[in-house]
């Protein structure tokens, strides 16, 4: 993506169509990532931790968050989202 993003920059007009097939290619990729984060790793996770330890966690997760990211991003980020799939995904 970064260098077709070069090339186009650079006045190539058939650059923009190969960042959008590789931004395809990527968004794809991480569809799968997720997916198999959501229906198989935290599935697994979740049926062998015991329920204290999920609580725990989710503390921690939240803990973290807080404190790194900052209160209130993980919200601006869904906003961000579904902004940008308004935009480009109609």
């Amino acid at each position: 993506m970064r260098q077709t993003l070069t090339g186009y920059r650079a006045g190539d007009p058939r650059a923009g169509e190969g960042f959008r097939q590789h931004a395809r290619q990527y968004t794809e990729l991480l569809r799968q990532h997720i997916d198999k984060e959501n229906n198989v790793l935290f599935v697994m996770a979740e049926s062998r931790l015991p329920r204290g330890k999920q609580q725990e966690l989710g503390r921690a997760f939240e803990k973290l968050e807080k404190e790194r990211i900052g209160e209130g991003k993980h919200e601006e980020f869904h906003a961000l989202l579904n902004r940008l799939q308004k935009e480009y995904l109609r």
